[in-house]
């Protein structure tokens, strides 16, 4: 019976195929985009845990500052990011701010995030470096982690 693939050939897709599964599942530096990804420092456990977020989309971005589930204070800005830094201009009062950022596949996922993002000097923490989560559940409003979702919509706020 005559072979149809090569034994190098059959080796050579068996070994590419392992090398991007290998890098699907490796830890590290990730090329997963800034943008449409709900981005929270932590998931309140309850309604008075506070927690904060950016929302970065194509058009701007909205910074979230909840001090606890029942208030939540929304800053809309502008941003450009170049992959490595973000610059951010705050339209309410006209502050700018730099900041580099890092997007990396998590250690350990977790139920929630699978993926951080950190922020150098963060305009949200006073310029200190923090770190934000994202994970599937975290594309859009609908499948926000309870706590959070509602949160939002008691102030009526729709992504």
């Amino acid at each position: 019976m005559m072979r149809f693939i090569p034994t190098w050939f059959a080796f050579l897709i068996a070994f590419s195929a392992g090398i991007v599964l290998y890098g699907s599942f490796t830890p590290g530096p990730l090329h997963r985009p800034l943008t449409d990804y709900i981005w929270i420092d932590r998931l309140p456990e309850e309604p008075t845990d506070p927690f904060k977020a950016y929302y970065f989309t194509s058009d701007g971005a909205i910074m979230v500052d909840a001090p606890s589930c029942y208030k939540v204070v929304l800053e809309i800005f502008e941003f450009k990011a170049d992959g490595k830094n973000i610059a951010f201009n705050f339209l309410h009062d006209g502050r700018r701010a730099n900041s580099g950022y890092l997007i990396e596949r998590m250690d350990r996922p977790t139920r929630d995030f699978d993926t951080r993002l950190t922020l150098a000097k963060d305009p949200n923490n006073k310029n200190k470096k923090t770190i934000y989560f994202t994970g599937p559940n975290m594309r859009s409003q609908a499948t926000l982690p309870r706590l959070v979702r509602q949160a939002l919509e008691r102030e009526k706020i729709r992504f």
